[in-house]
């Protein structure tokens, strides 16, 4: 048995889901949407084989947003449309 950490609970996370805990693996779901836990969890448990389990966690935000780092009022030379966009952009990382 594994423990198995799946990011996102769309339609592909919640079918590699069913797919592990039918294996009898260990399941930890991330979602940004905390009002899915329920739901996901009545959804996924009858799919669970014996011996395995599954638990669904808010995925949260490792770092501040950008709002926060800064008081309100103050300039942010940063926010440049075109730094923005490439500190939006992962390929830019």
């Amino acid at each position: 048995m594994s423990k198995i950490t799946i990011l996102g609970t769309g339609n592909m996370g919640r079918a590699i889901a069913i797919r592990l805990l039918a294996g009898g693996n260990t399941v930890t779901l991330l979602s940004r949407t905390p009002d899915r836990k329920a739901t996901l969890f009545q959804e996924l448990t009858p799919h669970a084989k014996k011996g395995a389990s599954v638990k669904v966690e808010k995925l949260g935000t490792p770092f501040p947003t950008r709002s926060s780092l800064t008081p309100s009022g103050t300039t942010r030379p940063w926010t440049s449309s075109a730094r923005t966009a490439a500190s939006s952009n992962p390929r830019c990382w």
